[in-house]
């Protein structure tokens, strides 16, 4: 007759995993969170990216249309390398680059005969800030003004950035 196995015995060899299975199964599991992590972080920095560079160009496209707005049916132009002012009949727009804190600020007024406002107010959102800015405003032989405005504004979010260089051309034809 065969020996029959203990109690103890049967316990032990058919109950619990192996100390090899047990590594060999975090190590799986490891390689396939780490690969999770990093794909929801690849995402995460692909959708800041692509956010980043709409609200480039977005904040770019606003304010050129403002630029447009100010010197449209302007009689009096003047420009620094850094401001700009406009006065029209109806209203009245000025804008600073500030280098220090680098932001755009601007102001405008809607009354007859004004003169141009302080730039106060912040144009772009603080996650937008403006790495150079210069304006400049020549004479064409036509009778108008050509001005220019060229510089970079750069776009920060958590897991992106996007810096977008440009360089504008308004022309204002009322004298």
């Amino acid at each position: 007759m065969t020996p029959q196995p203990t109690r103890n015995y049967l316990l032990r060899t058919t109950l619990g995993f192996t100390l090899i299975e047990v590594v060999v199964t975090l190590a799986i599991f490891s390689v396939i969170s780490v690969a999770a992590v990093w794909m929801v972080f690849t995402t995460l920095a692909l959708r800041d990216k692509a956010a980043a560079t709409i609200r480039s160009q977005e904040s770019l496209r606003v304010f050129i249309s403002s630029l447009n707005l100010a010197t449209r049916g302007a009689t009096a132009v003047s420009a620094t390398s850094t401001t700009l002012s406009t006065t029209a009949p109806s209203n009245c727009w000025s804008f600073s680059y500030n280098a220090a804190t680098l932001s755009l600020l601007f102001d405008s007024s809607s009354v007859a005969s004004c003169s141009p406002p302080s730039a106060t107010t912040a144009f772009f959102d603080s996650s937008t800030k403006v790495d150079s800015l210069a304006f400049s405003v020549l004479t064409l032989a036509t009778g108008g003004r050509e001005i220019r405005v060229q510089g970079t504004i750069h776009t920060y979010l958590p897991l992106a950035d996007y810096a977008l260089n440009f360089s504008e051309t308004v022309v204002n034809l009322v004298d």
